[in-house]
């Protein structure tokens, strides 16, 4: 979510349907989840047009990630959570 949210911020996205979306734009996520990464990795490219709001969205961006320390790798949810059949 946060990531969308940055993303929006950004102008690759819409808030009312009036808004253009800049498709120069957007954000690219080097990093999933489990992945074993080290201090000064980059975890995530911004493309942006303008600065207007840069900070905030970095914010959102970093808010998404979070670290499980040394030696606990986090794996991903399942992809498939239930099958329904009938």
């Amino acid at each position: 979510l946060s990531v969308g949210q940055a993303a929006n911020l950004l102008g690759a996205g819409r808030t009312k349907k009036e808004d253009e979306i800049d498709p120069a734009v957007g954000i690219q996520l080097l990093q999933k989840v489990g992945d074993e990464v080290e201090g000064g990795d980059t975890l995530a490219v911004l493309h942006v047009n303008a600065e207007d709001h840069l900070d905030e969205a970095c914010k959102l961006v970093e808010s998404a990630y979070e670290t499980a320390g040394t030696g606990s790798p986090h794996q991903p949810p399942p992809l498939i959570v239930e099958r329904i059949v009938g």
